[in-house]
């Protein structure tokens, strides 16, 4: 007759060895989360904080104010009056100005139309070989607006051309603006959008 060894303790031993294992893994990993934890907010106070960012506020330039008889406008002080190269004898109204840097140019002229304004608009967009934008609005009024985007070959930078035509009864006021660099790239539209902007028809002509 064969004695049975007893089974008890020793067959619960890999049991227990196995738990013990499992624990100590547990413990480990717990250790490693904690230790991954603080270094990481202790790092983030190690950093220094970022600079708050504020919006900006730039103040509008002071504006010269401009009245006939039919319309008023505005443009920058700091664009000074030019004589006109051409003879302004036919002309109801001319104003030429330019800029201190001589970045941007602006002309305002009025004058009788002989064929009609979108022909005349249309002959003097061709003749400088500017592009047909969309219709505008300029105080209730719907006017023509021609553009030309190119780059200056001797300064490289972007020059942007437009050319609007507002319609005032017999007669069409033109408005020219000529502006360089990387504002006007950026607009995608000269400065004289400012005259644009502050336009104010006067009188039902």
């Amino acid at each position: 007759m064969t004695n049975q060894p007893p089974a008890g303790p020793r067959g619960r031993r890999p049991v227990i060895l196995l738990i013990i294992a499992l624990l100590i893994s547990a413990l480990l990993l717990t250790l490693l989360a904690v230790g991954t934890v603080s270094y990481l907010v202790l790092s983030r106070r190690a950093e220094p904080a970022a600079a708050p960012t504020y919006a900006t506020y730039e103040a509008p330039s002071p504006m010269t104010q401009v009245e006939t008889d039919n319309y008023s406008f505005s443009y920058p002080q700091s664009w000074k009056p030019q004589a006109p190269g051409e003879d302004i004898s036919s002309f109801e109204y001319v104003l030429t100005t330019l800029d201190a840097a001589e970045n941007s140019k602006m002309a305002v002229m009025d004058y009788v139309v002989e064929n009609g304004i979108e022909e005349e608009c249309a002959s003097q967009a061709e003749r400088l070989r500017y592009q047909e934008m969309p219709e505008v609005e300029v105080d209730g009024r719907v006017s023509l607006h021609y553009q030309s985007i190119s780059e200056d070959p001797e300064s490289g930078e972007t020059v942007v051309k437009d050319l609007w035509c507002l319609p005032r009864h017999l007669h069409i006021v033109v408005v020219l603006g000529r502006t360089s660099g990387p504002e006007a790239e950026a607009a995608g539209i000269s400065e004289a959008q400012k005259v644009i902007d502050s336009w104010k028809w006067t009188s039902q002509e």
